[in-house]
């Protein structure tokens, strides 16, 4: 067996239960603060790297002691892989020329430049001597099945973890790595990024790419030794948790869980609208219509005998950043929440509505980290609103005087991308969630509850 990603030693733990005597060899890496308890007869290397979600010597070390690994794996066995979200900084094989500083610098470069999941991952494939296929070609001919845990909305094999077993359909008379190359170059120029790179980068991309000496065999695709699964996603951990949360004690219980949709994307401030118009529209009128968030979606008709009802969004939204934003510390879904509650005091100053219904939003990494930082996310509820709306009688709603007479500012925070420091202060940190590394990863997580206290 080999794994990798950040859910990787849960994912080693079951798999060495089930298979048991089956397992002759294992090794993986695995994120550098993972705690790994005594478990007897544990058959699996770990090696530890990947600090802050990006490749370094401990993440390097890894692969390289991976490649030894598969070197001495008989041709007749068959290897098991497990895979799951940050592989791609667990898993780092810069090609010949190019150092691990020089690769982790292009992609970080390219990322900045507003670069999509596809654009950013051919990069990567292209600069890797394992990413985009090459782990399965290294493994060729022993038969290959990978068990994916998702980490990006649609699930698509061939980008999750940059996708080390993903096989693309070959061209004729032309390689899947020329292949790869070609597309860097159309990538790095569509971009403008083409004479930010360094020649002798492009030289080893090249020479890389048309190394016949090197080449993939050509009946790797065709033969089905290569298998891959994706055994966890986004929906998976939506329905778990709606179950969940429908089994909650009768004191915290709801009427109705919703899953809404697993394949939210955009910016958290557009993001942050949405969600007001829903929640502004509930306190006002007691409708639930959530078509500004996901237009497909018809509005939710409340029974007469309902009078708490979750709604569960999961996905993946950004944030965008800028040069002003050096010093700040924060994480999308802190800063939707901070931004969903600036957009609730601009339009909500009256807080008697909150008489009637109320409301609880939380936004969370599924990992555990979001952003930088120590915290999954944030959450608020009505009684955050009607603490702004009391605070003030000169209409500067958004500014506050905290409980250690420190004045906190929404749109200061919010302008500095320091959603992080702004949970912090605020009533001691009590809106923050943290749970520490969650040892998994299906990206992220908004939970809505909208409550009716009387008619």
């Amino acid at each position: 067996m080999i794994a990798f990603g950040k859910a990787a030693f849960p994912m080693i733990i079951g798999a060495e239960s089930e298979l048991g005597k089956y397992v002759l060899s294992s090794i993986a890496s695995i994120p550098y603060d993972v705690n790994i308890p005594k478990v007897a007869n544990l058959k699996t290397i770990f090696f530890k790297g990947g600090k802050n979600n990006l490749p370094d010597k401990g993440s390097l070390e890894a692969t390289n002691q991976i490649n030894n690994f598969i070197n001495n794996i008989p041709k007749d066995d068959v290897v098991l892989i497990l895979i799951s979200g940050g592989g791609s900084a667990l898993l780092p094989a810069p090609i010949p020329g190019v150092t691990l500083e020089e690769k982790s610098s292009i992609t970080k470069l390219v990322a900045a430049h507003s670069a999509d999941i596809r654009q950013l991952n051919i990069i990567r494939q292209s600069l890797s001597t394992m990413k985009g296929g090459q782990l399965a070609e290294k493994l060729y001919p022993r038969k290959v099945i990978s068990l994916i845990l998702s980490d990006i909305v649609g699930d698509p094999i061939q980008y999750i973890a940059s996708g080390p077993t993903y096989i693309s359909e070959s061209i004729e008379g032309e390689s899947r790595r020329i292949r790869r190359y070609k597309e860097a170059i159309g990538v790095l120029k569509e971009l403008n990024l083409f004479s930010n790179i360094s020649p002798h980068i492009l030289e080893a991309m090249k020479i890389y790419a048309y190394d016949k000496d090197n080449m993939e065999d050509k009946t790797l695709l065709n033969d089905g030794r290569v298998r891959n699964y994706i055994i966890g996603n986004n929906m998976k951990g939506l329905q778990i948790l709606r179950d969940n949360l429908m089994s909650l004690p009768c004191d915290y219980c709801l009427d109705d869980v919703a899953i809404v949709t697993d394949s939210l994307e955009g910016d958290v401030e557009v993001l942050a609208k949405n969600y007001c118009i829903v929640i502004k529209k509930f306190l006002e009128y007691g409708k639930i219509d959530l078509s500004s968030i996901n237009s497909t979606i018809k509005p939710y008709k409340i029974k007469s005998n309902q009078t708490k009802i979750g709604f569960l969004f999961g996905g993946e939204w950004v944030i965008k950043l800028n040069k002003n934003n050096k010093n700040g510390i924060g994480g999308r879904n802190q800063h939707l929440v901070l931004e969903i509650l600036s957009n609730l005091i601009n339009q909500i100053h009256d807080s008697s509505v909150l008489e009637k219904r109320n409301f609880k939003l939380l936004s969370f990494n599924t990992d555990g980290f979001d952003g930088p930082t120590l915290a999954a996310g944030a959450m608020i509820d009505g009684k955050d609103l009607i603490y702004f709306l009391s605070q003030n009688s000169n209409d500067n709603y958004k500014e506050i005087v905290n409980d250690d007479f420190t004045i906190l500012n929404i749109t200061t925070h919010l302008a500095n991308r320091n959603s992080f420091k702004f949970w912090e202060k605020y009533k001691n940190s009590r809106n923050h969630i943290v749970t520490g590394r969650t040892n998994t990863n299906f990206m992220d997580i908004t939970i809505l509850i909208l409550e009716i206290l009387s008619n």
